[in-house]
């Protein structure tokens, strides 16, 4: 009976660590699954569709205008490199993105799989900021899991991730601004509110209407 019970305590312990084990890599599991699923169709695909062409050519100046030392002018390099390839739409676009593309650039060479690439990392980024702030908020492991895989696996998030657009890379910066946002009531008050600024502004300088996102919870003073 003693012998029983020490094997269904040994039992019952190796599958607490196993859960844990689950809870502690899942993250990170879940992470490199939907980075690696948002470059499906990679081979022999283009980048053709909304305004990918313009943000991969942002990426392509960015990269070019360091690489022929043109940073002392870049306006004057900007009006050159249009009547080139007038695809170009800096600075109508922010240029945070495409600085990180021309990174990648710099590293993979220029070309839609990098442009592809640099989109899987902010989805790998992004998965681990939501799983990390809704643990934060709510406390379950297991749900912010649930709930990050689910929003990841919605068709309108996974068409965002397989091209090259802004919507993923701005929400790294979302995420990550509303990190130091949701754990302090007291934000303005204490130092964590110029983290909250400066992933905000890079949020914004990732994708414009970013300011937007706020705007379905605010509401006017109640009239008396």
């Amino acid at each position: 009976m003693a012998a029983t019970s020490a094997m269904a305590r040994d039992t019952a312990l190796r599958r607490g660590v196993a859960w844990e084990r689950l809870l502690t890599m899942g993250p990170l599991l879940l992470a490199i699954f939907f980075g690696l699923w948002s470059l499906r169709g990679i081979s022999g695909s283009s980048i053709a569709d909304y305004d990918s062409p313009r943000h991969a050519v942002n990426g392509a100046f960015v990269f070019d205008m360091f690489r022929h030392w043109k940073m002392a002018h870049p306006v004057e390099y900007g009006y050159w490199y249009y009547s080139r390839l007038p695809a170009l739409s800096l600075p109508y676009h922010p240029p945070l993105f495409p600085a990180f593309e021309a990174l990648i650039f710099s590293i993979f060479g220029v070309s839609p799989f990098s442009s592809r690439f640099a989109v899987a990392i902010a989805t790998a980024v992004a998965v681990l900021l939501m799983i990390r702030l809704l643990r934060t908020s709510h406390g379950s492991p297991l749900l912010a899991l649930m709930v990050t895989a689910s929003f990841f696996a919605l068709p309108s998030v996974q068409r965002l991730s397989n091209t090259v657009m802004l919507e993923i890379p701005a929400l790294v910066f979302v995420l990550a601004a509303f990190l130091f946002l949701v754990p302090d009531e007291e934000i303005l008050q204490t130092r964590n509110s110029l983290w909250f600024a400066v992933f905000a502004a890079a949020a914004i300088w990732t994708k414009q209407t970013v300011f937007l996102l706020p705007l379905p919870f605010l509401r006017a003073p109640e009239q008396y």
